[in-house]
């Protein structure tokens, strides 16, 4: 089995979703890992945290189902199909808050 990174599980998924790849990311926390970025902000329904140690422990076609089980949960909640566009909204209501 290849060796797993962070960037090929999210490169895969960006690809497959047709996710801007700046939206979405992984960082270890607390000993497991735990899904990163505007993307997740979308995903009110699931735990971020995979409860996964290590990147190996799942193969690639594991970590796409569990982010597919995620999806698959917030698209049947909210019809959400076109994630870069609510995240595009998302950061513009930010910055339309935020501004000095």
């Amino acid at each position: 089995m290849a060796r797993l990174t962070i960037n090929l599980i999210c490169n895969t998924i960006a690809k497959k979703y047709s996710i801007d790849r700046a939206y979405i990311g992984m960082d270890k926390s607390e000993g497991t890992y735990h899904w990163v970025g505007e993307f997740s902000c979308l995903l009110s329904e699931t735990e971020m945290n995979t409860h996964i140690v290590r990147l190996n422990d799942w193969t690639l076609e594991q970590w796409l189902e569990s982010f597919d089980y995620r999806v698959k949960k917030e698209q049947e909640n909210y019809g959400t199909v076109l994630f870069n566009i609510p995240i595009s909204d998302f950061n513009q209501i930010i910055k339309d808050t935020f501004k000095e």
